[in-house]
């Protein structure tokens, strides 16, 4: 059977005519009703919606670099051991690269992206700790340990300009992890 393009308005007035008049009340402000939401608290909610149709169009803007630098964490772990396929880490630095030199990356965004390349790196091949410890000092370790490429990401989207900058990122690695190895209480060098 087929629909037509018209909906059906039931209980809908066709004309300019109230069906159910609200009553005035000469003393009552806007706002007062239960029903009216107030000013104040419409303006706070239009403005976290804004903020979150932001958010999420610039995450959509960066969905390539974002996927880019989880693909190179995850590939730089599966350049450890038990998988143990050590050239994976060569082209997951040159991934992490390609996202810290584009001309977009920010300097907070080097550090995201750097954080979410440890994350990517870190999370997946520490669950071992968590057998010890935990899940939620497997999960922090994971975490503190991700700052360290955040930072390394920081730094580097600050140098990327320099002409020899594949020397620059490759002094910034070699010092987050020596960083890394010693802070702190002596730092976590196993990885």
């Amino acid at each position: 059977m087929a629909r037509s393009g018209r909906r059906r308005e039931w209980g809908r007035a066709t004309d300019d005519t109230d069906i159910f008049p609200a009553v005035a009340d000469d003393d009552a402000e806007p706002g007062d009703r239960e029903d009216d939401p107030k000013p104040a608290e419409s303006d706070k909610l239009a403005e976290v919606r804004s903020r979150l149709k932001r958010f999420g169009q610039q995450v959509v803007d960066r969905l390539p670099q974002l996927s880019v630098a989880i693909v190179a964490g995850l590939a730089l772990c599966v350049s450890f051991p038990p998988f143990g396929w050590w050239y994976l880490a060569i082209a997951a630095f040159g991934l992490l690269a390609w996202v810290l030199t584009r001309e977009s990356t920010t300097l907070a965004g080097g550090f995201g992206y750097g954080f979410l390349f440890g994350l990517a790196f870190y999370l997946p091949l520490l669950p071992w700790i968590g057998g010890f410890v935990g899940a939620f000092p497997w999960f922090v370790l994971s975490v503190l340990e991700a700052l360290f490429p955040a930072l390394f990401g920081l730094v580097a989207v600050a140098v990327r300009r320099r002409s020899a900058w594949p020397f620059w990122f490759a002094a910034l690695w070699a010092v987050q992890e020596w960083l890394k190895s010693t802070v702190p209480f002596g730092g976590f060098p196993w990885v």
